[in-house]
């Protein structure tokens, strides 16, 4: 690694991604908004950041059929052919 008195400094960057995460506003039901979460959100004030949306349309897949299981309510896609 190079030291600090080389001609070309060494800067950290750091590549977060939060798949399946929303970006939206805070409101009583946005359960990333609710926590106290101090280190994310000086991270965010602070710091350069993007968000990009790769929903099925933005990425230029299939509509997708989408369905939910009757006990668990876990959420299942399915692209249509």
């Amino acid at each position: 690694m190079p030291s600090v008195s080389d001609k070309h400094s060494v800067i950290p960057v750091l590549l977060l991604i939060l798949d399946g995460v929303g970006c939206r506003d805070a409101a009583p039901d946005n359960p990333v908004s609710l926590p106290a979460k101090p280190n994310w959100d000086r991270l965010w004030r602070e710091f350069a950041h993007t968000t990009i949306d790769a929903s099925e349309r933005s990425v230029g897949t299939a509509r997708a059929a989408r369905w939910a299981t009757p006990k668990s309510g876990i959420s299942i896609s399915a692209r249509a052919g």
